[in-house]
């Protein structure tokens, strides 16, 4: 399997300059497909720019990032895996940056967890191999979903821990050492009275 290394961002040979640049005044949507794998990332590549698609990629995290950072795209395809870093960090550095961008998120292997993550950020989860029909399928209908910017985007870990400290209760450190110091203390009762 070949790697995309940190060598300069892929373009599709298609693509020009001044492709690029027409491309943003005629309000084509955009797309930055990041994926570590040259064998995943050319056929993804391939399939949005004839469906049309303005697309940029990036290998790594840091690449997309700076992608992001720079120039936050319409539609961010982002695998799962990044190295040391997650796709679902790019998703959320990228609704920051821009809230109404669609992400599709992919993934080799089926996690429920992850996937609830995913769609809680409003990205749509695809497990691999993604096929161009699908992938084209996903972009658009996450593209042009009418709810995708509805609801503000709050991090999955951030409801579960507020869920969590609705249920267990709040925490006093002064309540719990009395109840010892009582329970204690009734087992001490108890010892004297058995003597």
């Amino acid at each position: 399997m070949q790697r995309f290394e940190d060598s300069a961002l892929f373009r599709h040979p298609s693509m020009t300059e001044p492709d690029f640049a027409v491309s943003a005044l005629l309000d084509t949507p955009s797309v930055v497909v990041v994926e570590p794998s040259l064998d995943d990332l050319l056929p993804l590549v391939g399939a949005l720019t004839a469906a049309g698609f303005q697309v940029t990629s990036a290998g790594t995290f840091i690449q997309a990032r700076e992608l992001l950072n720079s120039q936050p795209p319409s539609i961010l395809v982002t695998t799962l895996r990044l190295g040391l870093y997650n796709g679902l960090h790019l998703v959320l550095r990228g609704k920051v940056a821009k809230p109404e961008m669609a992400a599709l998120v992919t993934s080799p292997v089926a996690d429920p967890v992850l996937q609830a993550d995913a769609e809680a950020m409003g990205a749509t989860f695809m497990l691999k191999p993604v096929t161009e029909r699908d992938l084209i399928a996903a972009a658009l209908r996450t593209l042009y979903s009418s709810d995708r910017s509805l609801a503000p985007l709050r991090p999955p870990f951030e409801r579960r821990a507020s869920e969590r400290r609705v249920s267990q209760g709040s925490f006093d450190p002064g309540r719990r050492v009395a109840e010892r110091r009582r329970g204690a203390l009734s087992i001490v009762k108890g010892a004297i009275e058995a003597v």
